[in-house]
């Protein structure tokens, strides 16, 4: 059974955190993927066993197909009296979940668990960047077709359970077939992972493709699999994207556009080191990917403000500061301990206590971020990096410390536009730092921002520095240069 959202079902509940009951209920899904249960006619022995729970599990049927929903509070309740005092009084509860699984049925005593799952993604084919087809035709125009085409799965294992493929499919139609592709992304460790464990690992497979993509990514369908069947499940994300803003400016085509998409191909064979790295930088950056994320939730919904342009700022100075400098903080140790041993013992103790090393002050960071983005796009020294950047560094903390400290002082020196422009370059540099340190080749990246006019322009724009140029017949991988031409 296909669930659907902004729809009302009519349904039957027949079990409550293992107790079997048979109510009435309405089941409906809402825009943003939440699960909402009214149940009707709630037995008061029933309710005063599950009226304290935080979580319960709710078992329900609907024509035949059994749903199980993890619910995540009691949204509200409310209490019928009958005149009549041989009925009971009737009890509606209403909750709220995330999680609905269609025809799972959790078996009594054992922890809900599943192997792995597969999902499909926000363009999921062209963020892979796996193609399956090969196709031999004389012309794109034909009056007689004289065509070879040959298909095969395209299957990529990316280490750490994760994997990958691309399936050729024929889709047929009342007028005729169309030949295509799907694909999607796994998960199999060999051990079995709880629901709030194959939350975490869908939030990191998100992500890693907000990093290649630079916007928002969703789930747009997700199977947990146990054993040999699957189960969907429904609020893995709360909206559904099912193509990215980037690949459509209305100017350019599609296979250009194509040109300038970081993919999971980009890594070639090294996409198990790749992944490792990641999960390692995701932990070590963890306050940088947090502010990039509420980034790219304001660029979903077209915000723009100072707000914007701090979390930017968090992201560079999160970035910086999860780098500890080894001999900074040998320095600042071996000063401390040489103050320590002139002091008196009441003074030796405060200092130990409340002296600590706080990493690069924020000029410096901003500093090395951006000498280091300068570096692997251009290639240039750090003394043209730093007088390419001073001026636009400078009135980068001017407007960060205004914004931050309500300065009396300081007035702002960014008009909004050239604001605009910061965000988006930097957001930028974050990205492909990342992806440099996951081991994507510096030519790639290179390529890549050259065919993307936007940053190409911005960047320009700062630093009067021109992004090395490629024809575009440069090879960008099988998936760009089998697709040139696919458009629609």
């Amino acid at each position: 059974m296909k669930m659907q959202n902004n729809t009302i079902y009519g349904c039957r509940v027949v079990k409550i955190d293992g107790i079997d009951v048979n109510f009435l209920s309405e089941l409906s899904i809402d825009e943003t993927y939440t699960t909402k249960i009214i149940i009707k006619d709630v037995e008061r022995n029933c309710y005063s066993l599950i009226k304290d729970k935080e979580k319960v599990v709710i078992i329900m049927k609907i024509d035949g197909e059994y749903l199980t929903v993890i619910t995540s509070y009691l949204l509200e309740k409310s209490f019928r009296h009958c005149n009549n005092r041989d009925l009971e009084t009737g009890i509606t509860l209403s909750y709220r979940s995330s999680t609905l699984l269609v025809g799972y049925v959790p078996k009594a005593g054992v922890e809900i668990a599943f192997d792995g799952f597969s999902c499909e993604i926000t363009e999921c084919i062209e963020m892979l960047g796996l193609y399956p087809f090969v196709i031999e035709n004389k012309d794109n125009y034909l009056s007689k077709i004289d065509m070879n085409i040959s298909g095969d799965v395209k299957y990529k294992f990316a280490g750490r359970g994760f994997s990958c493929f691309v399936a050729p499919i024929i889709k047929k139609k009342r007028e005729g077939m169309n030949i295509s592709m799907y694909g999607k992304i796994q998960f199999d460790d060999g051990s079995e992972k709880s629901l709030d464990e194959i939350k975490q690992l869908l939030r990191k497979v998100i992500l890693f493709f907000e990093i290649l993509s630079g916007e928002t990514i969703t789930v747009l369908e997700a199977y947990l699999n146990l054993k040999n069947s699957s189960f969907e499940y429904i609020g893995a994300s709360n909206f559904s994207k099912s193509e990215l803003s980037h690949m459509n400016n209305w100017i350019d085509t599609r296979s250009y556009l194509r040109k300038s998409l970081f993919k999971a191909s980009d890594f070639g064979q090294s996409i198990e080191q790749a992944i490792d790295k990641f999960l390692i930088l995701e932990q070590e950056n963890n306050l940088a990917f947090k502010a990039y994320k509420q980034i790219l939730l304001d660029e979903e919904i077209n915000l723009n403000t100072y707000n914007k342009f701090l979390k930017i700022m968090q992201v560079v100075e999160g970035y910086q500061r999860a780098k500890v400098d080894e001999e900074e903080q040998r320095r600042f140790d071996e000063q401390k301990d040489r103050i320590i041993s002139i002091l008196e013992t009441n003074d030796q103790n405060f200092v130990k206590k409340y002296t600590t090393y706080n990493g690069q002050n924020f000029r410096k960071c901003l500093n090395t971020f951006t000498y280091d983005s300068m570096k692997l796009i251009s290639d240039i020294s750090k003394t043209k990096a730093r007088d390419t950047s001073k001026e636009v560094i400078d009135r980068i903390i001017n407007d960060r410390d205004v914004y931050t400290h309500a300065s009396k002082e300081l007035e702002p020196q960014l008009t909004s536009d050239e604001m605009s422009v910061i965000n988006y370059c930097y957001k930028t540099f974050f990205r492909i730092l990342i992806l440099s340190n996951m081991g994507m080749e510096t030519s790639i990246i290179r390529k890549r921002l050259f065919f993307e006019r936007r940053f190409r322009d911005y960047y320009e724009k700062i630093f009067g520095i021109e992004i090395e140029s490629y024809d575009l017949e440069d090879n960008m991988g099988e998936f760009d240069s089998a697709m040139w031409g696919y458009d629609v």
